[in-house]
């Protein structure tokens, strides 16, 4: 989709940028300068609005929409919007027919489901409680094998990954037997919360496993056991905040 809008961009003058809103009235792709990014997101809803009114009382084509120094031109992809950030004097004529590619191309591309930004502080809190619990397997692998520890969950981590692509991408184990946190922070502004939960707790059920395959029942028990406590103990602190 955005090798579609660039490639729109590029095959006139005159064209600032475009963005595609989505069925919900959502900027679902886009391709534009920073400044003009922040107005796609604040006027989408209004855009889908008025396109949505018209459509109910006659089909059209496109929307003209001028202000001081540019035009935006609406145009109609099945239930998305192509909007085109253009000067203001655009030759309309020829950006119609220009635009007939990029229209074509919108209709056959499936946008990507746009991920909620994530709140920091809450996605913070949530790694830290998971932190804690990584250290009790770790430091049970780490007493027994010391550096081989780190290889032996990288060697069962793979599983995760897979499953975890986005969350999980360039992450491994580092010396101490934790994985590197900075590196799933980073990682954790690109997924929902639910997908950050979800995989922070595969990464603890991986690490347990591996303690269980590597070091016996008896410890992963000790572990999973003081895990248990600890997670009551973070729920109870919830509470009571």
């Amino acid at each position: 989709m955005k090798a579609a809008l660039e490639e729109l961009k590029n095959i006139m003058t005159g064209i600032r940028g475009s963005f595609v809103i989505d069925e919900k009235g959502t900027v679902g792709a886009e391709d534009l300068p920073e400044e003009l990014s922040e107005k796609a997101a604040k006027i989408s809803k209004l855009l889908y609005y008025v396109s949505d009114v018209m459509k109910s009382t006659r089909e059209f084509e496109r929307i003209i929409v001028d202000s001081e120094d540019m035009k935006l031109v609406v145009m109609t992809v099945d239930s998305r919007l192509l909007v085109v950030v253009a000067d203001k004097n655009i030759n309309l004529p020829l950006l119609k027919l220009v635009s007939r590619a990029a229209i074509s191309k919108v209709k056959r591309v499936r946008l990507a489901p746009r991920v909620e930004r994530i709140d920091p502080i809450k996605a913070e809190q949530m790694m830290e409680r998971y932190n804690t619990l990584f250290n009790v397997a770790a430091e049970k692998l780490t007493g027994i094998f010391e550096s081989q520890a780190a290889p032996m969950f990288n060697s069962k981590f793979y599983e995760v990954r897979e499953d975890h692509p986005v969350l999980l991408k360039s992450v491994d184990f580092q010396d101490d037997g934790v994985p590197e946190m900075k590196r799933l922070k980073s990682n954790a502004k690109l997924v929902s919360y639910d997908e950050l939960v979800a995989g922070l707790e595969d990464i603890l059920v991986s690490m347990l496993e591996t303690l269980k395959d590597t070091a016996g029942s008896n410890i992963a028990d000790k572990a999973i056991d003081e895990i248990i406590q600890i997670k009551e103990a973070q729920k109870e602190n919830l509470k009571a905040v």
